[in-house]
Parts: structure tokens; C-alpha cells; sequence
């Protein structure tokens, strides 16, 4: 090939971003993880406070801490993961994040059960959009034998999130009001909504693929029955969609566990989520991520067998967990259960 040509195959293939830029993109949304998980244990760490100030019943609170934050959390993901698809991804991250950091700081206005109740879907919605465009952009900048590593870097923003989540939170319930934490945590989500549409851009699609696909993405209904032809993606989505539910539902859970069976504080019982969430939340992840990458080296079915093991056993050690008499015999065995639990996570998404 001559010079003029290797120049010119050289100038129509794709643009490669720059390590360092690589690098940034996976810092930003590494914050928006923690973020997110922040949020949540931080919400489960101050519930009981807002229970009280706000007079809830335990029906109410968990329809906050549940099906309030879930649905529009759930429903909103494929509609943004289809808008992900024709417009820019970055855009939809910024944009997600700025909904998520301005219903949580109007959280702390919030007066009685019915409004709290709105802006908890508000921050449900908020969350909703980063899930799907953020997969597509690693996709993107990352060839496919990179994807799950890169992935396992953004997701470990998860257990830095949950430990300052449940710790802080806690802290602001006993000390400061549960009020103030909202804002405390907004700012930094509007701050990440700032960068994203100032410093990162949507890379062109199938850029990191050996061969990119032409022409506009595949309807919705040819995805699904593509993917529901697959006997082995049904059984995924399945139990994906049931690990999800346990995982979130304990997280709200834990913090009114300990507070009402072992009659600690706010601060405490903080300290305690966090540090199970936290350490469990980061081992599992990375079992899970790079565990199972290099067990698939052997054998490809580790990518389920894994995930498959861990949960089998999550659920006995959840139970013989809440069953001890002492606080420490009941986080270490906890501890245990939450870092088989969170196997499944990474090389699911994988």
C-alpha cells in the first residue's frame, strides 16, 4: 500500500480516544455510581429519622424506600436505553444526573408522605437514565476482551458510594438532620451533570468493534425476539431480575435491622451499613468482575456458574445471619452473605 493510501485508510477509520481521556470518562462515571449508591444506603441509613419527623408508618416508608424509588426507576430504563440508541449518550448522562441531583435537594423540603413520595420517583427517574447510555459508552471506547474490566472500575464507585452513603447519612440523621444530607449529596450530582456535558463526548458507535454494523439499530420488537429466542439470555434476565429485588430490598432493610434489634443510634447503625456494604460491596464486585474473566479463561458457563454459586450462598447466610445474638457474630456473617451476593453483578452485565 502506498503512502497516500495507508493515509488515507488511516484517516477514514474511526477516531481513538486518549488513554488520559479514557481514563477521565471512567472517573466521571465511576462518581456517578458512587453517587447513586450513596443515595440509596444513605436513604436506608436516615429512614428511621424520617419516620419519625414525618409520622410515617411502615407501609409508607416502604413504599418510599421500594416501589416508589423502583418503578419509575425500572420503567424509565428502556425507554432512555432505546433514546441511547439515536441521540447522544452523554447528553442523556447529564441530563439524568441533573434530574437526580435537583430532586434530591428538594427532598429536604419535602413535608409529609405524599411529597416525599414524588421526589423519591424524581430521584428514582434521575437514577434511571445513567444505567444504559454508560454501558453503551464503554462499549464504545473499549474493545469487547476490555469491556468487563473497564465496567468493574466504573462499578466499584458502588461500594465507595455506600460506605459514605450509610456513614455520612447516618452522621447527618443523629447530628445534623436528614434534611441537610440531601443537599449535601445534590451538589455533587449537579457538579457531575456539569462535567459530563462540558468534558465528554459520544464517541462514534462500533467504534471499538472489530466490525461496526451500518445503518440504523434493530426495532424493539426484532431485539426482543432475538433475545427471547435464547433460552439461556430468558434464564438470565430471570435471575438477574430476582437477585436485584433480594439485593435492594435487604440494603433498605439493614439499617432499621440493627437499630431496632440492637437499639443503636443513628450514627452507629450507619457506620456498621457501611462497612458491610463497603467492603462486601467491593470484594463481591471484583470476584465476581475479575474472578470470573479469568475463570472463563477455562471455561466460558463460569460467567453464570458463578453468579449461580454466590447466590445459592447468599440466601442461607442472610438467615443464619439475622439469627445470631451478638452485633459482631451478625456483620461478620452478614459480611459473608453480601459478598456472595454481590458475585452476580458484574459478569451478569458482562
Amino acid at each position: 500500500m502506498s503512502s497516500e493510501a495507508a493515509g488515507a485508510a488511516q484517516s477514514s477509520s474511526p477516531p481513538r480516544f486518549s488513554r488520559p481521556y479514557r481514563f477521565w470518562l471512567l472517573a466521571v462515571l465511576f462518581v456517578s455510581s458512587a453517587l447513586n449508591l450513596a443515595d440509596r444506603q444513605g436513604m436506608a441509613a436516615i429512614a428511621p429519622a424520617v419516620k419519625r419527623d414525618l409520622l410515617l408508618s411502615d407501609t409508607q416508608l416502604g413504599l418510599i424506600l421500594g416501589l416508589g424509588f423502583a418503578i419509575f426507576f425500572s420503567l424509565l430504563a428502556l425507554p432512555i436505553a432505546r433514546l441511547a440508541e439515536h441521540h447522544s449518550r452523554v447528553r442523556i448522562v447529564a441530563a439524568s444526573a441533573a434530574v437526580f441531583g435537583v430532586a434530591l435537594g428538594l427532598c429536604a423540603l419535602a413535608g409529609n408522605f405524599w411529597q416525599f413520595l414524588a421526589l423519591r420517583i424524581g430521584v428514582g427517574a434521575g437514577e434511571s437514565g445513567v444505567g444504559p447510555p454508560v454501558a453503551s459508552l464503554i462499549g464504545d471506547h473499549y474493545p469487547m476482551q476490555k469491556r468487563a474490566s473497564a465496567a468493574t472500575v466504573v462499578w466499584l464507585g458502588a461500594p465507595v458510594g455506600a460506605v459514605s452513603g450509610a456513614v455520612l447519612g447516618g452522621w447527618f440523621a443523629q447530628y445534623a438532620g436528614w434534611r441537610l444530607w440531601f443537599v449535601a449529596l445534590g451538589a455533587p450530582a449537579l457538579a457531575v451533570a456539569l462535567l459530563a456535558i462540558l468534558t465528554l463526548r459520544d464517541p462514534p458507535r462500533g467504534m471499538s468493534d472489530p466490525v461496526a454494523t451500518p445503518g440504523a439499530p434493530p426495532s424493539m420488537l426484532e431485539v426482543l425476539k432475538f433475545l427471547w429466542a435464547k433460552k439461556s439470555v430468558r434464564q438470565i434476565l430471570l435471575g438477574a431480575g430476582l437477585a436485584a429485588i433480594a439485593m435492594n430490598a435487604l440494603g433498605q432493610f439493614f439499617a432499621r435491622f440493627f437499630i431496632a434489634n440492637y437499639h443503636m443510634g443513628f450514627a452507629e447503625a450507619g457506620r456498621i451499613l457501611g462497612l458491610m456494604a463497603g467492603a462486601a460491596m467491593a470484594s463481591g464486585l471484583a470476584l465476581g468482575g475479575f474472578g470470573m474473566d479469568r475463570a472463563a479463561r477455562f471455561d466460558r458457563r463460569w460467567y453464570v456458574w458463578g453468579p449461580a454459586i454466590g447466590l445459592g450462598l447468599a440466601a442461607p447466610l442472610f438467615l443464619l445471619g439475622m439469627a445470631q445474638s451478638s452485633v459482631f457474630a451478625t456483620v461478620a456473617v452478614l459480611m459473608a452473605g453480601h459478598v456472595a451476593l454481590f458475585v452476580f453483578w458484574t459478569p451478569t452485565l458482562a
